[in-house]
Parts: structure tokens; C-alpha cells; sequence
């Protein structure tokens, strides 16, 4: 199990988050949620709209700049991950609100639908909604009390959209990792089950093997006075018994095995297609 969530600071690398079927989510992480160049076509994007906010420099250019300087500087921090996700989304919303200046046709708000975007993708469900809350008192503030102006309920009803929209995304993504944590558990369970059963057939093949060459050499050593060839042939049977036994054995542990396939060598089905072993292993004459 992957450490948690870090609760400041840039994301922990590395691992996967496990966690058990029931309750909610940890956040997937911004490597989930976007990986590599897409991050940054993602912080392009918001730079963009930022700074065709701030080209009507309102109220004054230094003002405008400084804006959307903030802005830019707090979401690629929050893109990239860090936390807490609320500080970088709220410093990121200060900065468009210095550029907007409390005029709702300034394209620059378009932010803050950005950004609740993606505190809905990449945070918590509650940190996404408290964002909404904070964009919702935010333009309710810049209509009554700034500038009336019923555009602001545009921007009002486009973040309600951005988050409803955002949640789904969030929840059908949440949705496909337990599937997938799921079908990977049941794949290892048909793995475990898979192994002992082949470990109780293994062991019903050998203990069979090993009673039945045990009753051969038995009948071999009680017939070795008076009946060399009854025992002979007894010792032959017992030994043809102990290769097929190895070689059900190799077979088996060779399909058991996890290594690599260019690692894998072949088991062998017979003693005699493994000479440098039977070599080895074979009973040797007195000498």
C-alpha cells in the first residue's frame, strides 16, 4: 500500500493507491487525471485565458499583469499537483479577480471554471465543492454589491455546470478503478485457486507414484532370491514410475514458474531430455 495523499507540498511519486472497495476515493492524482505534456497543454491553456483576461489592463496595466502573473503562478503548482488544493485554486481566483476588476464581460473568469474543473478532477469531493461555494459567493458579492450586472449570472450558472459536469467525469473515473481493482483481485484469487488445486493434484499424483513404486521394490527385494526376473521387472516397473512422476513434477513447477519468458527454460517430460542432470543424478556403478 502507497503512502497517503501528502497533505502540502508537491505529490509523493511512485506506486499506486490500494485501497478497498467501499466509501470514497482517494484523489487519483494529477498524474492519473492528466499525464505528461498534457499537464502543461492544461496550464497553457489556463495562461491563455488569463492573459486575454488581463489585455484590457482594468483597472490599470500594473494591476492587470500583477493578476494574471498570481493567477498563472498558482494554478501550475495546483496542475502539477501539490497540495493543499484549495490555497493554489483560491490564490489562482484572487489573481482573476484583480484582472476582472468587477466587470463580468472580461473573458478572464473563465478561470474560475477552469480551475473548479479541476478541483473537482484532482482534489477531494469536499474540496471541490467548498471551491464552488467560494466561486458562487464570489460573483453573487461582484453582482450585488460591485457592479450589478446580470452577466454574472452567466459565470454563475457556468461554474454550477463545470462542477455538476466535473463530479461525473470524477465519479465514472472512480467508478473504472474499482473495476479494474476488482478485476484484478479476482484474477489473483483464479490464480490462487488455480495453484492449489495443481498443488493437491501434485500431491495425489506423487504420494500414488511413490505407494505403488514402494510396493514394486517390496515385491522386488522378497523375489530377488528365488526369482531374479519377477524382480527385475518389479525394479524396472518402479523406476519407470519414478520417471514419469519427475517428469509430471517438472512439468508442473515449469508452468509454476513466474520468471520471465526469456528466463523460462523448458521443463523436461523425460529424464533422458536433460542429460547433463541424468548425467549428474544417475546412479552410478561401484567401482
Amino acid at each position: 500500500m502507497t503512502p497517503a495523499v501528502p497533505r502540502y507540498g508537491r505529490p509523493a511519486t511512485g506506486g499506486r493507491t490500494i485501497r478497498s472497495m467501499s466509501g470514497d476515493l482517494e484523489p487519483a492524482g494529477v498524474t492519473e487525471t492528466l499525464a505528461g505534456g498534457a499537464r502543461w497543454v492544461a496550464i497553457v491553456v489556463f495562461a491563455v485565458v488569463t492573459a486575454a483576461g488581463a489585455v484590457r489592463l482594468n483597472p490599470t496595466a500594473p494591476v492587470a499583469v500583477a493578476g494574471a502573473i498570481v493567477a498563472v503562478g498558482a494554478a501550475i503548482p495546483l496542475v502539477l499537483g501539490w497540495r493543499p488544493v484549495l490555497i493554489y485554486a483560491a490564490v489562482a481566483t484572487a489573481g482573476i479577480a484583480m484582472l476582472g476588476h468587477g466587470m463580468s464581460s472580461n473573458i478572464g473568469w473563465f478561470g474560475v471554471c477552469l480551475l473548479t474543473c479541476w478541483c473537482a478532477l484532482a482534489g477531494h469531493r469536499r474540496e471541490a465543492l467548498a471551491y464552488w461555494a467560494g466561486a458562487m459567493l464570489l460573483f453573487a458579492a461582484e453582482w450585488l454589491w460591485v457592479k450589478p450586472d446580470p452577466g454574472w449570472g452567466a459565470w454563475l450558472a457556468g461554474v454550477t455546470l463545470a462542477t455538476a459536469f466535473s463530479l461525473l467525469i470524477r465519479h465514472d473515473r472512480d467508478l473504472l478503478r474499482q473495476l479494474r481493482q476488482a478485476q484484478a483481485g479476482l484474477a489473483e484469487r483464479a490464480r490462487a485457486q488455480e495453484r492449489n488445486r495443481i498443488a493437491r493434484e501434485l500431491h495425489d499424483v506423487i504420494g500414488h507414484t511413490l505407494t505403488v513404486s514402494l510396493l514394486h521394490v517390496q515385491s522386488a527385494r522378497l523375489a530377488v532370491e528365488h526369482d531374479p526376473a519377477d524382480a527385475a521387472h518389479a525394479l524396472a516397473e518402479a523406476e519407470r514410475l519414478g520417471r514419469e512422476c519427475l517428469a509430471e513434477v517438472r512439468t508442473t513447477v515449469g508452468m509454476l514458474r513466474e520468471d520471465d519468458a526469456a528466463d523460462r527454460t523448458a521443463p523436461c517430460r523425460a529424464p533422458a531430455a536433460c542429460p547433463r542432470w541424468w548425467n549428474s543424478s544417475a546412479p552410478r556403478a561401484p567401482t
